[in-house]
C-alpha cells in the first residue's frame, strides 16, 4: 500500500490515512489522521486518501456522492483520490 501511495502521488502530496505518522515514514508524504471517529478535513487538501476496507469510512468513500474514485486497492486497504468536475 506505500509504494502504491509512492505511485500515485507527488513528493509534494498530503495523504489522508488511518496511520498519519506510519505514511508519513513509509512514503515521505505529509498526512492527516482519518479514521471513522476522525473524517476527511474539510479544511486540508488531499490528494490520496488510504481506508481500512473495514472502516466506516471505507463504505462513505465507495459512494458515488463522496467526491471520491478508487484508484488502487488490495485485501485490506483501498486508496480514493478526490474527483475534479470541471464546471
Amino acid at each position: 500500500m506505500f509504494a502504491a501511495v509512492v505511485s500515485l502521488s507527488g513528493p509534494d502530496a498530503v495523504i489522508a490515512a488511518p496511520k498519519a505518522r506510519a505514511m508519513t515514514l513509509e512514503t515521505g508524504r505529509r498526512s492527516v489522521q482519518v479514521d471513522d471517529f476522525r473524517p476527511v478535513p474539510e479544511s486540508t487538501t488531499v490528494d490520496l486518501v488510504v481506508v481500512d476496507l473495514t472502516s466506516d469510512l471505507a463504505a462513505d468513500l465507495a459512494g458515488d456522492a463522496a467526491g471520491f474514485r478508487e484508484v488502487w486497492s488490495n485485501s485490506r486497504f483501498a486508496i480514493y483520490e478526490p474527483v475534479i468536475n470541471d464546471p
